[in-house]
């Protein structure tokens, strides 16, 4: 990530027109304490007493994020009432919570942290927190795990801890950061994130981060049993393609854990789910278009499947040669 000019700390992933700037530990520290349930201080570091961050925020129904790029600093933080995952994306923390110090970074790993207090120093940092909503991330663990969790409450949100980004083939890092450039993409709009899914895909995230052992393989469930359980799905997905499909909801639907989700679908369909799904709205907007009726465009037909209408363009091009506006001329 690359500083703004004459700045010290580095540019934020989202929000960065509407991010907040601060070079007062003390007026930063009394205006969150007043502004939120918990309470911050920030100290400026000995060896850099020249201090500056820049804070935005993002709200949507599922959850609140905060992007936060600091100079170094001692800070200390009580009374915080949710959990939360906090994504390095430049510098390094050591955080200590619940009697136990925890050295985090980039390329060290994220951070958990429960509900209460915290303490430590950073150097100068990026980083993006997100609170953790209990409920629902153990509703979409038990949803990813399937059928045969043991376990009511899947994941450990008790414990403070580092989580590796580099888990089960994953690249949490690259993940999240392509998640936050969505969300700048998007301006930070709620509804848009709602609507074209993103917010679930974060929390998705979070839950795999949190707990990636729900990623085991797939069973041995025969051919026959996995192609009827993808048809199921097929028809599902026809059946509510003008509204937003969720993985969880899919994993629920058919009681498939994530992991065998998508290895169903690979081993069925020769892609994944979502894939699929995109692929089936284009091919019925396409049909549309073709037959539309005097008075139809073709953001009356397409808006109905797609949210970002750029995206679509893009899209449809690619699958068709031409952009829909020459379809629907014809």
């Amino acid at each position: 990530m690359a500083r703004p000019s004459g700045s010290m700390i580095p540019l934020l992933p989202f929000g960065r027109e509407r991010a907040v700037r601060f070079t007062d530990a003390a007026v930063i520290s009394e205006r969150l304490t007043e502004s939120g349930a918990a309470k911050l201080e920030y100290i400026a570091a000995k060896s850099q007493p020249l201090f500056e961050m820049a804070l935005s925020e993002v709200r949507a129904e599922s959850f609140r994020m905060v992007a936060a790029a600091n100079s170094a600093m001692q800070f200390s933080a009580s009374d915080f009432p949710k959990g939360v995952i906090i994504i390095p994306l430049a510098g390094s923390t050591i955080t200590r919570s619940n009697g136990t110090w925890i050295e985090w970074g980039r390329g060290q790993g994220a951070l958990y942290l429960p509900p209460g207090g915290s303490r430590g120093e950073s150097k100068a940092r990026l980083a993006v927190a997100i609170d953790v909503e209990a409920g629902r991330l153990q509703d979409i663990a038990r949803a990813m795990a399937g059928p045969d969790l043991e376990e009511d409450s899947p994941l450990d949100l008790e414990a403070p801890r580092a989580l590796g980004l580099g888990r089960n083939g994953v690249d949490f890092e690259c993940l999240f950061q392509q998640h936050f450039a969505l969300v700048n993409a998007m301006g930070g709009d709620p509804a848009s994130i709602e609507r074209s899914g993103l917010d679930e895909m974060i929390l998705r995230a979070m839950v795999m981060l949190l707990a990636p052992s729900l990623l085991f393989q797939a069973g041995s469930e025969g051919r026959n049993g996995v192609r009827a359980r993808v048809s199921q799905i097929c028809d599902y997905i026809d059946a509510n393609l003008t509204r937003k499909i969720t993985l969880t909801e899919l994993e629920k639907l058919s009681g498939l854990s994530a992991r065998s989700l998508q290895y169903s679908f690979q081993t069925v369909m020769g892609r994944t789910p979502t894939r699929w799904i995109i692929e089936r709205r284009l091919e019925v907007v396409h049909q549309k278009l073709l037959s539309a009726q005097q008075g139809e465009t073709v953001t009356s037909i397409a808006g109905l499947y797609f949210s970002n209408m750029g995206e679509f363009a893009r899209m449809y091009k690619a699958r068709y040669g031409e952009l829909p506006s020459e379809t629907i001329g014809r």
